[in-house]
């Protein structure tokens, strides 16, 4: 995994907000992560927006979790998906994590190439 990038969380009364960027050769994106009300297990729990003229623009979703084992059991964590026909070939489905030991730190944005994307040689 590398890093390319990383997320400040603030909590609130209504969850958990944050504002986060990534930066790799080809993309360069600052972003914030807003709370949506959860429409069953396994929807996301955030979207990913940027804005244009002040218009929230849905890049990608993400799904916060805790840490379930290891010395930062509880610690948040959370699975963001960056998706937009804009983004080069190789970065649409981005899978990314967001993990820190303490939650009062940025997270740092980890990308996470599977096996199955590993298969093509690039």
């Amino acid at each position: 995994m590398a890093k390319i990038g990383e997320l400040i969380i603030e909590k609130t009364a209504d969850g958990f907000y944050g504002k986060g960027r990534i930066r790799t050769m080809h993309m360069r994106a600052s972003f914030d992560l807003l709370p949506v009300e959860r429409q069953g297990d396994k929807a996301p729990s955030h979207h990913i927006v940027v804005y244009d003229g002040g218009e929230a623009v849905p890049i990608g979703a993400a799904w916060q979790n805790a840490q379930k084992r290891g010395d930062n059991a509880g610690a948040v964590m959370f699975s963001l998906r960056f998706e937009d026909p804009d983004f080069p070939d190789w970065a649409q489905n981005l899978p990314a994590y967001a993990t820190s030991p303490d939650n009062s730190k940025p997270l740092a944005i980890m990308f996470d190439r599977s096996r199955n994307q590993d298969k093509g040689g690039e």
